[in-house]
């Protein structure tokens, strides 16, 4: 049978034709040639590949006790960052200090599910990094969690100052931190540590304050102990 030289524009029903050259066939385009048809057809094209990312990507698995956030309890700019805060605001990365159990974690896990997957956000606890990098130094492949990192599209490093004090720790936080401010891939960081107590935790002091430097020239910064 013969292909269909005509078909219809799904849009707004207008005839379109195809062409059959010889052995050559182009069927009728599903789109019409109209502005306004060509722009409907983009968007449902960028939708669709929205749909495939979604399907694609691994969902966020967030704790239990942070999946139902309820931001009138948070502090006031905690849950103005909560609502509004993406990586193209300010600098593009977030630190949130403040003491314990004052919304901090609750406030970046509500931001990363509500961006995730756009960009993909991948969550880190100072157990992980411990745990993955002994794992690692173990069979020779500590590197490739770092620079897995290092590149992540977003990276949530929770409770930083949790960690166990090493100088290569240290060394490997800062180039974390360094690498993606550089290549300006967003980070959200929460800390029960202010700067100059997280800078003391750093072993070697030259990499403690290149550290804090790269926090405070890069970072927004949310205290949860104001309102």
């Amino acid at each position: 049978m013969e292909p269909s030289k005509f078909g219809q524009c799904v849009f707004c029903g207008t005839e379109t034709v195809g062409m059959i050259a010889g052995s050559i066939y182009l069927p009728p385009a599903e789109c019409c040639a109209s502005k306004d048809c060509i722009a409907k057809n983009d968007a449902a094209s960028r939708e669709a590949d929205r749909q495939r990312l979604i399907q694609s990507t691994p969902a966020l698995v967030v704790p239990p006790v942070y999946r139902d956030t309820d931001l009138a309890r948070l502090p006031a700019r905690c849950a103005t960052a909560a609502r509004d805060w993406t990586p193209e605001s300010g600098k593009g990365n977030l630190l949130i200090h403040g003491t314990t159990r004052t919304g901090k974690s609750r406030t970046a896990w509500y931001i990363a599910s509500r961006l995730h997957p756009f960009p993909s956000v991948t969550h880190l606890s100072m157990r992980d990094i411990e745990f993955q990098l002994s794992e690692g130094y173990a069979r020779g492949t500590w590197h490739r969690a770092v620079d897995a990192w290092c590149k992540a599209p977003f990276l949530f490093i929770d409770d930083l100052g949790k960690e166990k004090a090493t100088e290569k720790i240290g060394s490997i936080l800062f180039q974390i931190i360094d690498e993606r401010t550089v290549n300006k891939l967003p980070t959200i960081v929460t800390t029960n540590h202010n700067g100059t107590a997280l800078e003391a935790r750093f072993i070697e002091p030259e990499t403690g304050a290149a550290f804090i430097a790269r926090l405070r020239e890069f970072f927004d910064t949310i205290s949860a102990n104001q309102g």
